[in-house]
């Protein structure tokens, strides 16, 4: 019979390590806040950087979830790249092992070191006092483990466990079993750790701990699960960390037996060697993984099809510091403004887009453009402050205001664009029909936005006596088709068929001010052109 006293306090103890882990991984992020991001979008301009981002960010919060759903973010967010968050991805699985190391090396005996010291921390800490929640998770949670290793050692002896836990003798029944409770505790560090623990007090053998360790990499479904209302790059992040999980486990699969031998050729105790396999599994992996990238890459695209475009946020031209010869760095400025011009006439054409065939999908990659427009428009405005700086003739000191008013132009008329695609989004989640009319005639007022955006380009942020001529003309142009497109708009309220009339009137009040918008960026280019 097992005793109830036993496994009341291996059940208690497996409670407080469950919710320390939580815990911990929450306040963690907490205490980070927006740097934890920062530092997750920054450090993944190359693939073996990410790796070691995620990594070195995956020992520290000690959930792999955690900064898989967060990396799941960031990629929906356009911070991050869908290939960026592949070596983010790799990287997480080496650094949730390090839980099992710390259980190996017996660091439990230092939980009830860490609750006072981060109970005292947290009162007396002052400025110090934000690290006192963190602490005390991270020993609440060695704490826990040391309950259930106490309370598991009399297990060995007991012929019921020994008989049941014979029945882990069969690979395919312990991976499953490593998987189902990992998604049942919801982290593959809490679910290792245990393995761990129970290997070092003689309850499983190597060869058992193995198979269960290989069913826990395969991981929670929380992230795919996560990635479902996100963008379709999103999902791809999902499916790669899925498919890198499973794949791993297939890979070592037929090598099962060389990896345990290898496993106890490295020697140390039960647990060590439990938290050897664990460690040592997740390096080969991602090893191999990361040599057949581009082609794992394309596996991925291929099982999460889609042709959207990825909505990045970052800049074509500006680096953090500016050349150091003025010319260069008036350049580097107006490269990224003509970037900021060709995302302004992406947002245009989203939003054109939408009258006609208004989608969830469109409305949702309408306002990141927006968005994006903002961020570029920022760093725009923070070159050209920094440019401002230095010594600067009266004519550059005319360019930088310039330059500055033409940014802030380009980001208005994002917003313009933004708001004329909630007009859309907003008649269509109210299923009020709009006239072919209306369509035709808003549909032509963005083909004359357009034509003025085709005329900005050529020369930007200068422009051509020519085009100057062309958009003056367009501009008497745009004035007569407004007067024309109200009055349609009166002819079908007389008829009865203006069923978006508010909306129509709206939109076009919009598009109105837009292409007062484009007039304003074409008198400062003829100014930036004589400065």
């Amino acid at each position: 019979m097992l005793d109830w006293s036993i496994m009341l306090a291996a059940a208690s103890g497996l409670i407080l390590f469950l919710y320390g882990m939580e815990q911990f991984s929450r306040e963690i992020q907490k205490v980070a806040g927006e740097n934890f991001r920062a530092f997750l979008k920054k450090a993944t301009k190359s693939t073996p950087r990410a790796v070691l981002l995620g990594c070195v960010v995956t020992a520290i919060a000690q959930s792999s979830t955690a900064v898989t759903v967060i990396t799941l973010g960031l990629v929906d967010s356009g911070l991050m790249s869908f290939t960026q968050s592949l070596g983010v991805i790799l990287g997480a699985g080496i650094g949730t092992t390090l839980t099992a190391q710390l259980v190996a090396i017996k660091f439990t005996a230092l939980g009830p070191v860490f609750i006072p010291l981060g109970f005292l921390l947290g009162i007396f800490g002052g400025r110090f006092a934000f690290l006192g929640k963190p602490l005390f998770f991270f020993g609440l949670v060695f704490f826990g483990i040391s309950m259930v290793s106490d309370a598991a050692a009399p297990l060995k002896d007991d012929p019921n466990v020994m008989s049941y836990l014979s029945t882990l003798d069969s690979v395919p029944l312990a991976i499953l079993i490593g998987f189902v409770l990992t998604n049942v505790f919801q982290s593959s560090s809490v679910f290792t750790g245990l393995v761990v623990v129970l290997s070092g007090s003689g309850v499983l053998a190597i060869g058992q701990a193995i198979p269960l360790i290989l069913g826990s990499n395969i991981g929670t479904l929380t992230p795919l699960l996560a990635s479902l209302n996100l963008g379709l790059f999103s999902r791809r992040a999902a499916a790669a960390q899925m498919l890198f999980n499973i794949g791993g486990v297939l890979i070592i699969l037929p090598f099962l037996h060389p990896f345990t031998q290898l496993i106890l050729d490295f020697g140390g105790s039960s647990a060590q060697q439990a938290a050897n396999a664990h460690t040592l599994f997740n390096i080969i992996t991602t090893c191999l993984f990361l040599l057949v990238l581009g082609p794992f890459t394309r596996l991925v695209e291929h099982l999460v099809p889609g042709k959207e475009e990825e909505i990045l946020f970052q800049t074509e031209a500006l680096d953090e510091e500016l050349p150091s010869e003025n010319d260069a760095a008036f350049s580097r400025i107006e490269e990224e403004l003509k970037n900021l011009l060709s995302k302004t006439e992406s947002a245009l054409d989203e939003s054109a887009s939408l009258f006609p065939s208004p989608t969830k999908t469109a409305f949702q990659r309408l306002l990141k453009r927006e968005a994006l427009n903002d961020y570029l428009d920022e760093r725009i405005e923070k070159a050209i402050l920094q440019l401002s700086q230095r010594k600067l003739s009266q004519k550059e000191a005319s360019r930088t205001v310039l330059l500055v008013r033409m940014s802030n132009s380009l980001e208005q008329l994002a917003d313009l664009a933004a708001a004329t695609g909630y007009i859309a989004n907003s008649t269509a989640s109210r299923g009020v029909p709009v006239s072919g009319g209306a369509l035709s005639e808003i549909g032509d007022m963005h083909m004359r936005l357009k034509e003025d955006l085709r005329l900005l380009k050529a020369d930007f942020p200068s422009i051509s006596d020519a085009n100057i001529v062309s958009m003056r003309q367009n501009e008497i142009r745009m004035r007569e088709r407004i007067n024309a497109a109200y009055a349609g708009h009166l002819r079908r309220l007389y008829a009865g068929k203006a069923y978006a009339g508010n909306s129509f009137v709206k939109a076009m009040s919009r598009l109105e001010t837009a292409h007062g918008k484009l007039r304003e960026i074409r008198k400062l280019c003829e100014l930036y052109k004589q400065a």
